[in-house]
């Protein structure tokens, strides 16, 4: 089982993600993977997949469930982010995204 230290390995600058967001990054790069189709590059496209999502959401370009828009204090206003929402060019974007391309694409060549 990948945790974010396994990530934190491969991209030290993430070390300053938030436990929650750690477990939701991990969550939703799990959700996208297959173990059957990744077998036994699973775990590394976990981590890489991972290491992308952190550094969206640590530059701002990936907003998480439950992240605060705005908010106003008289008469309480709050405004919440549309979970998911990503910007930038896609796994292209970080260097992380860019390894987990490449191993996507050896996927394809070991079949």
């Amino acid at each position: 089982m990948i945790t974010w230290p396994d990530v934190v390995i491969i991209a030290p600058d993430l070390t300053t993600v938030p436990a929650p967001a750690q477990a939701a990054l991990l969550d939703a790069a799990a959700i996208v993977m297959s173990a059957d189709t990744w077998g036994n590059r699973y775990d590394t496209g976990l981590k890489y997949l991972a290491a992308h999502l952190g550094t969206l959401y640590l530059t701002g370009g990936l907003l998480l469930a439950g992240q605060v828009k705005s908010e106003t204090v008289g008469k309480v206003t709050r405004e919440y982010e549309v979970a998911g929402a990503v910007s930038g060019d896609g796994l292209s974007s970080t260097p992380y995204g860019e390894f987990y391309q490449y191993l996507i694409r050896t996927l394809v060549k070991a079949r």
